[in-house]
């Protein structure tokens, strides 16, 4: 299988339906013969697809609601390092042309650039005007609501800051490790920030594609995550609302045979 997709407010900002399907062949076909490596710890590189659902699992550790039940891995957290240097996750509801941009939320706060975690330190967390309240501070304007339910937090354009080397480059770094190109199944715990997800991709060695992998599941946890992080490329792109480049991890559980 491969997967490739394209969303954006503006259709002229649209990838043409070729080259989606061309992106998601070429996935496809990357894949024939992938192999299964031994359990192991070894460095995790996750390119923007992929990085988008771990800055998704972020950003709900970040929700106020969440931190005031005592619900989030990141509880207790502000003004304490939670991640390394290179973690750097801002929301921005005022980047133009977004899925995520507006001028301000359901509840009429307005919307703003706000960076969450900078250099690794916890800054902020989100709220609705209800959890701002409760939590005795003000609201973020982060508030989004369906039509049959009320106000609750949600991301604007919530992305991980890109760094300055290219992809090549960062993957050129990794001596050997696993390029996720593809997750599977729901393992992830925001309270207790434990994290374990099926995955596939690219076995790297010498920083180059050795071989496709399949059948494994890559574990930590995301505190371990966010302070493992040791190189962002420049790549950044988003899906939906989320945002990211491709970033490096350290180290993480690979497990298979």
């Amino acid at each position: 299988m491969g997967l490739w997709s394209s969303d954006a407010r503006y259709f002229a900002d649209l990838e043409p339906a070729a080259s989606i399907g061309e992106n998601a062949a070429r996935r496809a076909l990357a894949m024939l013969g992938a192999k299964t490596p031994a359990t192991r710890k070894a460095p995790v590189v996750f390119e923007p697809l992929t990085g988008c659902e771990v800055v998704a699992d972020v950003f709900h550790g970040l929700e106020g609601q969440r931190v005031l039940r005592g619900m989030s891995f990141l509880k207790d957290k502000l003004g304490k390092r939670v991640g390394s240097r290179l973690a750097t996750f801002v929301d921005d509801g005022r980047m133009p042309r977004r899925m995520g941009s507006r001028p301000f939320d359901v509840e009429g706060i307005p919307t703003k650039r706000l960076p969450a975690i900078a250099r690794g330190v916890l800054k902020a967390y989100f709220y609705d005007y209800r959890s701002a309240k409760k939590a005795g501070t003000s609201p973020t304007g982060n508030a989004r609501r369906g039509f049959a339910s009320i106000p609750d937090v949600a991301e604007n354009n919530f992305y991980l800051i890109p760094g300055t080397t290219s992809k090549d480059d960062l993957l050129s770094s990794v001596k050997e490790g696993l390029l996720v190109t593809r997750m599977l199944g729901f393992g992830v715990n925001i309270t207790t920030g434990d994290y374990s997800r099926g995955a596939e991709g690219m076995w790297l060695r010498d920083g180059k594609v050795s071989h496709p992998v399949s059948g494994v599941t890559i574990a930590s946890n995301l505190g371990d995550l966010l302070k493992g992080i040791e190189a962002v490329a420049s790549d950044l792109r988003f899906f939906g609302r989320f945002g990211s480049p491709t970033f490096a991890v350290g180290e993480m559980t690979i497990a298979g045979d």
